[in-house]
């Protein structure tokens, strides 16, 4: 698995939430991830009855993250989503070793 660049300042900065999202009664926060070293830590809201939505937004985030890639780091974003596809099989076969812990009530 690559490095993260820490180096950069904007990485010291938390990521915004979208726009407007304050606006629809609609948009709820679902997921926090953050990558320590060699794992992710990962925060999620079960909000969806039907847990092929996870899927759906997981398909949707890798869709916008290889547009990200492309326009950043000189990749098309077919190559991009390619090394995302990659990396989701190579993560299939790692075990978990995060601690799972039951959701909190009014989180």
């Amino acid at each position: 698995m690559s490095k993260t660049e820490q180096e950069n300042p904007a990485f010291d900065q938390e990521i915004s939430p979208p726009p407007n999202y304050q606006d629809n009664p609609q948009a709820i926060e679902v997921m926090r991830a953050w990558w320590m070293g060699e794992r992710a830590q990962m925060t999620f809201r079960p909000v969806f009855s039907d847990p092929r939505a996870f899927g759906f937004l997981l398909a949707e985030a890798s869709r916008h993250l290889s547009n990200v890639y492309a326009e950043t780091r000189g990749m098309t974003p077919e190559a991009a989503m390619e090394a995302i596809l990659q990396g989701w099989e190579d993560g299939q076969k790692v075990e978990m070793k995060t601690a799972m812990e039951k959701p909190q009530r009014g989180n």
